[in-house]
C-alpha cells in the first residue's frame, strides 16, 4: 500500500513539474521579438514603398535596404534579405 502511494505521488509530482516547465517555455517563446527590428521601421518613416534607404543596424552598422510593405507596415528590408530577393525575381520574370 505504501509503495503504491509513493508511485502515485511520484507520478503526480512529475506531471506538475512538467506542466510548470512547459508553461515557462511557452512564455519564453512569447517574449521573443516578433517582426522587423525598430530600426527597420523607423528608417521608413515618411518614406514610400520601394524607396532605397540606408539605416544603422544595432549589430552590423549601415545597411542598404528598400522600404517594403509587410503586414500593413512599411519597413526597411535589406537588399540581401531572402524575401527581397524573391520579390525581385518575381518582378524580373
Amino acid at each position: 500500500m505504501q509503495i503504491q502511494l509513493r508511485k502515485i505521488i511520484w507520478r503526480v509530482s512529475t506531471v506538475i513539474l512538467m506542466t510548470i516547465i512547459l508553461n515557462a517555455l511557452s512564455h519564453a517563446q512569447d517574449d521573443r521579438r516578433k517582426g522587423p527590428p525598430r530600426e527597420a521601421k523607423e528608417a521608413c518613416a515618411n518614406k514610400s514603398e520601394g524607396d532605397a534607404i540606408t539605416f544603422e543596424s544595432r549589430r552590423d552598422g549601415p545597411i542598404d535596404a528598400s522600404c517594403q510593405l509587410i503586414e500593413d507596415e512599411l519597413v526597411a528590408v535589406p537588399e540581401n534579405h531572402r524575401q527581397n530577393r524573391d520579390l525581385k525575381e518575381q518582378r524580373d520574370n
